[in-house]
């Protein structure tokens, strides 16, 4: 009877240990695989980021052929200081093109009077 208790003692002692060695080594393997996750996201996401610079210069190649232009690309036409008259002209045309007498009446006349009364008070 003795015996019997010792056994079971030592029986349960045993399945105490190897549940805390079954939860430990689940406990790695979930987390190597949670790792594993991670690292396949930054790959994919590096894989996306690439393929949309590959297709952004693709269509920056197509707009260039299909319009004409410089050979440069719109980060390069950015860096190109206009003149202040470029400027002004082209502030202007986006005035008129935007607010047209049809879709905004006396908007884009109403916008270049201020302009050009704030001018030419400065």
């Amino acid at each position: 009877m003795v015996e019997d208790d010792k056994n079971r003692v030592e029986n349960e002692q045993a399945r105490v240990k190897m549940d805390k060695e079954m939860a430990a080594a689940k406990r790695i393997a979930d987390e190597q695989e949670f790792d594993r996750s991670i690292d396949l996201r930054k790959i994919e996401k590096a894989e996306q980021a690439r393929e949309m610079a590959r297709m952004r210069e693709q269509l920056e190649r197509d707009r260039r052929e299909r319009f004409g232009g410089t050979g440069k690309t719109t980060a390069e036409e950015a860096k190109i200081q206009k003149t202040p008259a470029q400027l002004v002209e082209h502030g202007i045309k986006t005035v008129t093109t935007l607010y047209t007498e049809f879709r905004a009446p006396g908007v884009a006349k109403t916008c270049l009077k201020t302009v050009s009364t704030f001018i030419k008070n400065i």
